[in-house]
């Protein structure tokens, strides 16, 4: 499908201006005519915002998909206009090692609606006693670690953390 929106106060790059906006196959192009649209909105007195991002989201897998679910929280994400949530470390098994961490972003090409960037713990278990294997877990692409609200109480092993 051709969407057609037109007259929205878009919000971009911080360029916010009222245009139109041309969408073919999910994604904004430019240069098609009004014609090719196959349904015309007026957003008029309406803001387009980029997708939002959820810096702390608690998708609750693995271990406790009886309050959330991978597809229902991105689910209710994207109907609110988020394109990407970070996933806290706050699961059973905690994911610390990277050979969990591959199984859990397998998991989510299948079941996320969308994009997921899942949060290391910082510490093994999130038992705030040793450092996780950050290093490892890096290589395989994951960028953000917390351990999402449980305190590390060792001055010395957050010095080692933030190092």
């Amino acid at each position: 499908m051709k969407y057609l929106l037109k007259g929205g106060l878009v919000f971009s790059d911080g360029n916010n201006m009222v245009k139109d906006l041309y969408i073919a196959d999910g994604k904004i192009v430019e240069g098609f005519n009004e014609g090719e649209a196959d349904k015309v909105i007026d957003v008029s007195n309406k803001a387009i915002f980029p997708g939002f991002v959820d810096l702390h989201t608690h998708l609750r897998e693995p271990g406790f998909s009886k309050k959330e679910t991978v597809k229902t929280g991105t689910l209710a994400a994207a109907k609110g206009g988020f394109t990407t949530v970070l996933a806290m470390p706050n699961t059973n098994p905690v994911l610390d090692s990277p050979w969990e961490m591959e199984a859990f972003l397998k998991y989510l090409e299948d079941h996320a609606v969308i994009r997921v960037l899942p949060v290391a713990p910082l510490t093994r278990g999130r038992l705030g006693k040793e450092i996780a294997d950050l290093g490892s877990l890096a290589s395989i692409g994951i960028r953000f670690a917390s351990d999402d609200g449980d305190d590390i109480q060792s001055t010395s092993l957050m010095r080692n953390v933030l190092a």
